[in-house]
C-alpha cells in the first residue's frame, strides 16, 4: 500500500504539471478567458497530453518509467512557474474534506478505501496475461515493433492510455510492476463527482442535473478494472466523465462559447476513442458542440481544436499502424497502406467479428479461431437477454430503458410547449438514444456503452421528473446523499470482502502474475521465449504464446525489424 500512494503522488504531480503545460499552452492557442479549474480536470488535462508525448516517443525508443527522470523535474517547474494560478485551482479540491461537510468526507474516504483494496489485490481480468501486459512489456522494452500484433493479435487495438501504465508502474520497485492508473484516475474522476454534488449540496440549485447525474455514476463503479490496466476502465469512468461535461455545457445560456470547457470535451474525446474505439458513437454529440460553436461565429476556435485533436489521433493511429498495418484496428476496411507486417485481412475480418460475437454471446474461441460473419439476431437475443437480466445493472437498463423511452417519446408527442422549452435536453437525448441504438445492435455489452446508457436514463429522468423534482429540492439532496453513502459503504464493504488478506499487503501490491517461458527458440540468431499456453503475461519480450501464427516470421534478422505472417 506504501508504494501504491507513492505511485498516486508520482502520476499528481506529473498530471498537475503536465495538465498546467497544457492547460497555458491551449489559453495562448486558443485565447479563452483564464479561468479557474479545479484540480481533477487539470490532472485529466495532464493525462491527455503524457498520452499523447509517450505514444510519440514511442515510435522512437523504449518508453517505461525511465522517463520519469525527465517528466517529473518538467511538471514540479511547471507547478512552480504557475504556483499562483495552481493555489487557485485545488481550492474546490480542498473544500470537499472541511470539517463541515463530514458526508463528503466520508465519500471520499469510501473512495480511497475501495481504489487502494481493488488495486492492492489479485489481478481480475484475465485478458491482462493474453495481451495487456505482454503490450506493455513491448512497449518498455522496444518502444515499438511493426507487426506485434501478428504475435497476439488483440495486441492490435492499442489502447493509448497503456504507454501511461509502462511509464508508471514502478517497476524498479515492485517486481514485475504495480498497475495502479485506473484506481488513481477512478480517484481523480470520482473527486470530480463530489464536487458536481457539492455544489448543488451548498445550494447552487442550477447545478442539480449534473449532481444527479454525478452520484448515479458512483453507483455501478465497475471496482474489478481497478485490479488491472484494463482499457475499458477510462472508457467508462472517462466517457462518464465526458458526458457530464456536456450535460454541464448544455445547461449554460452561453452554450457554444469559447471556454476551455468546449474545447476539452471534443479532445477528451478523442482521447477516449483512441483508447477504445467503441466510444466513437458519441461523435454526433461532439458534432453537434462543435456546430453550436460555428453558429455562434467561432470558426477560428473551431478550426484551431480540430487541428489540436487530428494531432492527437494521428499520433495513435501512427502507432496502430506500426503495430498492425490498419490505422485503427480492426475495422479492416479502412485499410490504406500495403505492408508486408500488416495483419493478415482474414484475420482482421475474424477479430472484427469475434468483438461482436463475444458481446452478444460472451463466447470465447481458441486462439485465431473467430468466424467471419454477424451472429443472427435470433442466436444471441434470448442468452444475451438472459444474461443481461441475471445483473443488477442489466435489470436498470432493461427496465429503465424502455419506461425512458416511451415515457419522453409520449411526451415529445403530447406538448408542444414543453418539447420548445426542452429543445437543447431532447437534442441530446436524442443524440443519446441514437447512440444506444447503434451500441445494441453491434456491441451489445453493457461495460462498452455503459456512460451513454447512463446518461440516456438520467437525461430521460430529468426531462420527465423536472417539475417534481425543482418542488422538493431539498428532499432531492438528501435522497441523493443517502445513495451516495449507501452505494459507496457497500462497495467498500464487497471490496474488502473480496480481498480480507489486504493487511498483509502493506508495502507492496499483490505481485502479477510475471510468468515463465516453457521453451526457447533461435530464430535468425534471435532467442525468443515461448510461454506454456497463449498468454505471455509478463515475460520479457520476444515472447510467443504457445500456439503463434505457423506462418509467423521475423521480417529480417533483428527482433526491432518486427514480424510478418507469410502468405
Amino acid at each position: 500500500m506504501i508504494l501504491v500512494l507513492l505511485n498516486w503522488c508520482l502520476m499528481t504531480l506529473n498530471f498537475l504539471g503536465w495538465g498546467l503545460i497544457f492547460y497555458q499552452g491551449m489559453h495562448r492557442w486558443l485565447r479563452f478567458p483564464l479561468a479557474k479549474i479545479a484540480a481533477s480536470d487539470l490532472m485529466l488535462c495532464g493525462v491527455l497530453i503524457l498520452m499523447v508525448l509517450c505514444n510519440t516517443l514511442s515510435l522512437l525508443m523504449p518508453v517505461n518509467g525511465g522517463l520519469l527522470w525527465v517528466f517529473t523535474p518538467i511538471a514540479i517547474g511547471a507547478g512552480w512557474h504557475w504556483r499562483a494560478f495552481l493555489s487557485g485551482t485545488s481550492a474546490p479540491f480542498k473544500k470537499i474534506f472541511q470539517k463541515k461537510n463530514i458526508c463528503f468526507v466520508i465519500a471520499g474516504l469510501l473512495l480511497f478505501v475501495i481504489a487502494m483494496i481493488k488495486t492492492t489485490g489479485p489481478c481480475e481480468i484475465e485478458d491482462e496475461a493474453g495481451y495487456h501486459l505482454p503490450l506493455v512489456r513491448w512497449t518498455e522494452t522496444y518502444g515499438l515493433v511493426p507487426g506485434m500484433a501478428n504475435i497476439e493479435d488483440r495486441m492490435g487495438f492499442n489502447p493509448a492510455v497503456y504507454v501511461l501504465n509502462a511509464v508508471f508502474n514502478l517497476r524498479h520497485w515492485v517486481p514485475g510492476g504495480s498497475f495502479d492508473l485506473n484506481s488513481f484516475l477512478f480517484l481523480v474522476i470520482g473527486m470530480g463527482f463530489l464536487r458536481r454534488f457539492k455544489q448543488f449540496w451548498e445550494g447552487q440549485d442550477q447545478h442539480w442535473i449534473a449532481a444527479f447525474f454525478s452520484v448515479a455514476a458512483l453507483v455501478f463503479l465497475f471496482r474489478t478494472y481497478l485490479s488491472a490496466m484494463d482499457a475499458d476502465f477510462l472508457n467508462i469512468f472517462g466517457g462518464l466523465y465526458l458526458l457530464l461535461l456536456v450535460v454541464e455545457n448544455v445547461q449554460k445560456p452561453n452554450m457554444g462559447a469559447p471556454l476551455f470547457e468546449t474545447a476539452f470535451i471534443p479532445l477528451w474525446w478523442l482521447t477516449l476513442v483512441s483508447n477504445k474505439f467503441s466510444i466513437f458513437l458519441l461523435g454526433p454529440i461532439i458534432a453537434w458542440g462543435l456546430l453550436v460553436l460555428l453558429k455562434n461565429g467561432q470558426k477560428g476556435f473551431v478550426v484551431k481544436v480540430l487541428i489540436v485533436g487530428t494531432g492527437l489521433v494521428s499520433v495513435w493511429m501512427a502507432r496502430n499502424f506500426f503495430i498492425s498495418g490498419y490505422l485503427i484496428y480492426p475495422l479492416y476496411f479502412l485499410d490504406i497502406f500495403e505492408v508486408d507486417w500488416k495483419v493478415p485481412l482474414q484475420l482482421a475480418q475474424g477479430q472484427y467479428a469475434y468483438v461482436a460475437e463475444f458481446a452478444r454471446l460472451e463466447l470465447a474461441r481458441p486462439f485465431n479461431t473467430y468466424v467471419i460473419g454477424q451472429t443472427p439476431l435470433s442466436e444471441w437475443w434470448g442468452p444475451w437477454l438472459e444474461r443481461l437480466w441475471g445483473q443488477l445493472i442489466g435489470k436498470v437498463v432493461l427496465i429503465g430503458g424502455p419506461l425512458a423511452l416511451i415515457g419522453v417519446l409520449l411526451k415529445v408527442v403530447l406538448f408542444a410547449q414543453w418539447r420548445s422549452a426542452n429543445y437543447r435536453n431532447l437534442n441530446l437525448w436524442g443524440l443519446l438514444l441514437l447512440a444506444v441504438l447503434l451500441w445494441w445492435l453491434r456491441i451489445p455489452a453493457v461495460r462498452f456503452a455503459w456512460p451513454w446508457l447512463l446518461a440516456f436514463l438520467v437525461l430521460s429522468f430529468v426531462l420527465l421528473g423536472h417539475g417534481l423534482v425543482r418542488a422538493r429540492l431539498k428532499a432531492f439532496k438528501y435522497l441523493l446523499m443517502c445513495l451516495l453513502l449507501l452505494s459507496l459503504l457497500r462497495s467498500s464493504v464487497l471490496s474488502v470482502l473480496e480481498f480480507p488478506q489486504w493487511a498483509f499487503y502493506w508495502y507492496r501490491p499483490y505481485p502479477i502474475d510475471e510468468g515463465a517461458a516453457q521453451q526457447t527458440l533461435n530464430w535468425q540468431g534471435n532467442r525468443l521465449r515461448v510461454a506454456p499456453d497463449n498468454f505471455c503475461r509478463g515475460i520479457e519480450p520476444p515472447c510467443l504464446p504457445l500456439h503463434y501464427h505457423p506462418q509467423l516470421q521475423l521480417r529480417t534478422n533483428r527482433i526491432q525489424d518486427g514480424f510478418k505472417i507469410a502468405e
